[in-house]
């Protein structure tokens, strides 16, 4: 149930170790990505644990399954806006407009943070499994929406000032996240050349991707929904 948390923690395990033991130059721009990292394993310990507690509501008690979930709920939020945070910094270079503009947006996600302790929370409970809903968890949903927005209006009021690779990047990043697509890298295909391989949530989904301006020939291979394969 909880073999794909185990996956991404040993994966963030790795990166924040290799991450934390180089010496760089402490800029804003590293102190947001390291904050992305502790908070993101923050989110996925409290993942994992809610996945057990809400499974087990009759050996739990109530008080420390809502903490265990607004914990939870609570550091996704805050790795939405971190995110967000981190994607200002591309478009603004300067550390202190970035600083302002952080803080300035920052409004949201407080205001979130009120409602998730306010807001009633309540587990379903399912022949498959239990699981979280309420408003309070749809206090996640409003700040995500909130901050792919902002992210989005950001970048087209400064389009021309960012960075064309930086650009494509966060393009990337925003549209994989608004899609609920997979990207999985180190892939191969029929003839063993190197790919990337995208992946959907549903049977209908889409994809989309940036190629550098110096590309001049993108093969693309479909394959049917795993469902029918």
């Amino acid at each position: 149930m909880i073999k794909l948390q185990i996956g991404c923690m040993m994966i963030l395990l790795f990166i924040a170790v290799i991450y934390f033991s180089v010496k760089r130059v402490n800029t804003y721009s590293h102190k947001i990505f390291s904050a992305s990292l502790c908070v993101t394993i923050f989110y996925l310990t409290f993942d994992m644990i809610t996945v057990y507690t809400v499974n087990h509501l009759e050996m739990i008690v109530p008080w420390r399954n809502w903490l265990y979930h607004i914990l939870f709920l609570g550091s996704l939020m805050l790795e939405i806006y971190i995110c967000f945070s981190y994607t200002t910094t591309l478009i603004y270079e300067d550390e202190e407009t970035a600083r302002r503009k952080n803080r300035r947006y920052s409004i949201p996600v407080i205001c979130a943070f009120a409602g998730l302790l306010l807001l009633p929370l309540y587990y379903v409970e399912t022949p498959r499994g239990n699981y979280s809903w309420g408003a309070a968890v749809f206090m996640v949903y409003f700040v995500i929406v909130i901050y792919l927005l902002l992210a989005g209006l950001e970048l087209i009021c400064h389009w021309k000032r960012v960075n064309p690779k930086k650009r494509s990047l966060v393009l990337l990043a925003y549209t994989i996240q608004h899609c609920g697509s997979k990207m999985y890298t180190g892939a191969r295909d029929a003839k063993g050349n190197s790919c990337i391989k995208f992946g959907t949530d549903s049977a209908v989904g889409q994809c989309m991707f940036i190629v550098p301006e110096d590309v001049t020939e993108v093969v693309i291979y479909v394959a049917k929904y795993k469902a029918k394969t």
